[in-house]
């Protein structure tokens, strides 16, 4: 590890850290040139933690949720970096090495359950499929392992379900059985990549209460995937916040609603609704964020925010350290 990758660590380690990435770096190979949707990214989540990624569509933090995983594709490939589970270097790690890790180390669900979901295979199928891969032994074990993991993310009649077909299932259910076998092998992080976006309001509740207990009972470090600071403010301890590919501020979920130190952050958190306010009146970004291709040669925010001076369209702007635990990529953080 470089000392550059040190200096860029948001908080002191220690031997609850279970995944630690380091100036992970992932290209895409364009006709017009390389791009990079993300660009140098660090951070540490603890064991029972959660730590969110925050957003608008675009700025990488999906292709940040594959990169963790190595499951990014051709054109796309990870060009540097660390990605270190309880201290092996997943970057390192075959293919063959790596499918072993997908389930058993690292946990993942996506925005859509149907990707996930087999549509021609039972739930029950499906997940004892899972469990066989990854080595529970016999169909019984398997078959029990299913219920209660069906049991964990609370659909009824759990026994019954693992007959059904995702077709038959509600997008509610469909997203918790995405969980149950994210869940499956006992993974030590779980990443959850937009996971309640297409929920309504009442469903996205009773999900994320289900995500914080099985969280609890199992100690889980989590990297959750949002664009909704209202859910960051609920589910989070930490948060990293996202633009055009690069972590721009990371701090403590508090420190940073109370002290945002980033203007994007101020952007994105003043575009909060509130029951005090007028939501017709809430501001919003001005502008787009920048094409891969066509990022400024400074500060990339520069073109959208309020505050940029000359030197932020000129040089990008060095890491802050606002306070412990809590820094910052602009000229102005302090």
């Amino acid at each position: 590890m470089t000392e550059e990758a040190l200096s860029t660590s948001d908080s002191p380690r220690d031997d609850g850290v279970l995944l630690s990435v380091r100036e992970l770096t992932t290209v895409i190979d364009t006709p017009r040139g390389t791009v990079v949707p993300v660009d140098g990214v660090s951070f540490d989540v603890r064991r029972g933690e959660t730590l969110g990624i925050v957003g608008e569509s675009g700025s990488g933090k999906s292709m940040t949720a594959l990169s963790l995983m190595r499951l990014v594709r051709a054109p796309a490939r990870v060009a540097s970096g660390q990605v270190l589970l309880n201290g092996v270097d997943l970057v390192q790690l075959s293919e063959a090495q790596m499918r072993r890790v997908r389930g058993s180390g690292i946990g993942l669900i996506l925005q859509d359950p149907m990707t996930t979901l087999n549509p021609v295979i039972t739930v029950g199928g499906q997940m004892i499929e899972t469990l066989r891969t990854h080595g529970t032994a016999t169909r019984q074990a398997q078959r029990s392992r299913a219920v209660k993991l069906l049991e964990q993310v609370r659909i009824p009649a759990p026994a019954d379900r693992l007959k059904a077909y995702q077709h038959q299932l509600s997008g509610g259910m469909r997203q918790r059985v995405a969980g149950a076998l994210a869940l499956a092998c006992e993974p030590s992080v779980l990443i959850a990549d937009e996971p309640t976006t297409a929920l309504d309001a009442t469903t996205q509740i009773q999900y994320l209460d289900m995500l914080r207990q099985l969280q609890r009972e199992s100690q889980l470090a989590v990297v959750f995937i949002t664009h909704d600071f209202g859910i960051v403010a609920n589910m989070c301890d930490r948060v990293a916040v996202m633009y055009a590919g690069r972590l721009v501020e990371v701090g403590d979920v508090q420190a940073i609603f109370e002290k945002p130190a980033h203007p994007y952050t101020r952007a994105l958190l003043s575009s909060v609704p509130s029951i005090d306010e007028n939501p017709e009146r809430l501001p919003s970004i001005p502008g787009q964020p920048p094409a891969l291709h066509e990022l400024p040669v400074g500060c990339s925010f520069a073109p959208r925010c309020p505050l940029a001076m000359d030197k932020c369209r000129e040089s990008p702007p060095p890491t802050v350290q606002v306070a412990e635990g809590h820094r910052a990529e602009c000229w102005l953080a302090s």
